[in-house]
Formats: structure tokens, C-alpha cells, sequence
């Protein structure tokens, strides 16, 4: 790779097979609170900075999803109620 001046930094997405292969180095490591809400687990590995985030928001957003979407399930799980008048 080519050097330039300032140096360049890529932040891309990690597959879930390779995290499942750092998972064990991951969970030795502290989370770090970077901001309220935000928490990030650093890990370096070789040539590589692997940084793990989550966010409060996000994982009630993902909570939330889960809730509506079991909700509409019931619901359509549900015998049809015929009216009783």
C-alpha cells in the first residue's frame, strides 16, 4: 500500500465469521465509555485495530423492532373472534 502524507485510515465492517474468531480475544477485553450511551472494546491484532462499539440507543431501537414484530405475530397467531352481540 502506497504511504501518504497525512497518513490515511479506513474504518470498514467487520464479517460476523471473522468476529466470531476475535470473539474470545473481544471478551477479555473492558469496554471503554467513549460518549454516554456509547461503549467500544479496542483490540489490536497484527496490522489491524479492531474496535467493537455498541450504543444504548441502538440496542433498544433493536429491542423495540423485536417487541413490534412478536406483536404482530400474536397477533396474527390469534383465532379470529367472531362477534358476540
Amino acid at each position: 500500500m502506497r504511504s501518504s502524507d497525512p497518513p490515511i485510515y479506513y474504518l470498514v465492517g467487520t464479517p460476523k465469521g471473522r468476529l466470531s474468531k476475535l470473539e474470545e480475544d473481544l471478551l477479555e477485553r473492558p469496554w471503554q465509555s467513549v460518549r454516554p450511551g456509547v461503549e467500544v472494546k479496542v483490540l489490536p491484532q497484527e496490522n489491524e485495530l479492531y474496535i467493537f462499539a455498541q450504543s444504548q440507543d441502538r440496542l433498544n431501537k433493536e429491542r423495540a423492532m423485536r417487541r413490534r414484530q412478536l406483536g404482530s405475530f400474536v397477533e396474527t397467531a390469534r383465532p379470529a373472534k367472531a362477534d358476540e352481540t
